[in-house]
């Protein structure tokens, strides 16, 4: 009895050593998918829009692909309708796993249970979207065109939700097509 107790004492603080060690592996594993993705975001719009500008907000990167000189910009409180595209990101674009525009689900075979095609309609605050999308839209102009990309530390990170496996960069395309101006009250 006395021996296994001795066992017990010393195999309690291996286990829990290696349970820290396994937690600090996966932890920097993370930290650099995350440190990857971000490589290949930034390579992705070097590359693809190398004549554009970038907008870098929090993390995420909004790439303005039709210009509206004119129309309202999206502030918290404001109201936004769009049209959205969602991808996982790998290098590229590559699976889409939401969408409410029509033409992006027909070229890709994307069946949505909601045949009506509505536009999205939010109340734009700090907690709209997953912190990269929100981020990402914050002063986009209605009527602009633009692909907001960023890494899984500002999208689902750890968590698989529908398509999207866990750890996913994601891009988002989207067509803002109004922005309807809070009526804030001093």
């Amino acid at each position: 009895m006395k021996n296994r107790r001795s066992h017990t004492i010393f195999l309690l603080p291996a286990l829990c050593l290696l349970g820290g060690i396994l937690f600090s592996c996966s932890s920097n594993e993370k930290q650099n998918a995350i440190i990857k993705q971000e490589e290949n975001i930034d390579k992705y719009l070097s590359t693809t829009f190398k004549d554009s500008v970038v907008i870098r907000r929090n993390g995420s990167n909004r790439v303005v692909t039709r210009v509206s000189p004119a129309g309202n910009v999206l502030e918290y409180g404001d109201t936004i309708y769009m049209y959205y595209a969602g991808w996982v990101f790998n290098s590229r674009p590559t699976t889409l796993f939401a969408t409410n525009w029509e033409s992006v689900a027909r070229n890709n075979n994307f069946v949505l249970t909601d045949s009506n095609w509505t536009i999205l309609k939010a109340c734009y605050d700090e907690h709209s979207f997953i912190p990269g999308l929100n981020d990402g839209l914050y002063g986009i102009r209605e009527g602009e065109d633009a692909v907001i990309v960023f890494s899984a530390k500002y999208g689902f990170g750890d968590s698989a939700v529908g398509l999207v496996p866990a750890l996913s960069a994601l891009l988002y395309e989207v067509l803002v097509i109004r922005i309807d101006k809070s009526d804030k009250t001093i």
